[in-house]
């Protein structure tokens, strides 16, 4: 009998979380990291993520380990074990990542974070769109008495432009 694998996706930063639901119970998460010098896309990162979180259930174990170069690689070797290139990722982005999920792109049955016990209690919701709500929040915090409806326009085509 097949069983069906519900997915939810959140975003963390400029970084997607894919988490694979099975029986009511989290089997994988897959990680899509965005660089600082890329421009982020929530429906590549989607993708990416369900690659991952699929990979780890696939093979039944975390997988694709993030390798960080540590100071003393670079001290005894000279180089980086794993060379970093501006375009594909950022050492800053890819540290946080590291502490906050820990040193891979895909886990299986993953050790939740508290953000994601929040998600499947359903206690807060994932942020369709993080940019336009952080956008409202500056429009309002700039012009308090604008017009609630001129205010929803400007925020709509400034989604609509970016």
């Amino acid at each position: 009998m097949n069983k069906t694998i519900k997915e939810l996706y959140y975003q963390d930063g400029n970084n997607v979380i894919c988490l694979l639901i099975e029986d009511k119970q989290v089997v994988a998460r897959g990680i899509a990291i965005c660089s600082a010098y890329d421009v982020f896309s929530f429906e590549q990162g989607k993708e990416d993520s369900k690659k991952r979180a699929l990979e780890a259930r696939g093979r039944k174990s975390n997988c694709q380990p993030i390798l960080l170069p540590y100071e003393s690689d670079i001290r005894e070797f000279g180089v980086a074990p794993v060379v970093i290139r501006s375009h594909e990722t950022d050492l800053f982005t890819l540290s946080l990542v590291v502490d906050r999920f820990g040193g891979y792109k895909g886990y299986y049955n993953p050790t939740l974070t508290t953000t994601e016990k929040l998600f499947l209690s359903r206690q807060i919701k994932p942020v369709k769109n993080v940019r336009e709500i952080e956008y409202k929040r500056r429009v309002s915090k700039m012009f308090p008495c604008l017009d609630p409806k001129l205010g929803e326009e400007m925020i709509k085509q400034f989604v609509e432009n970016k």
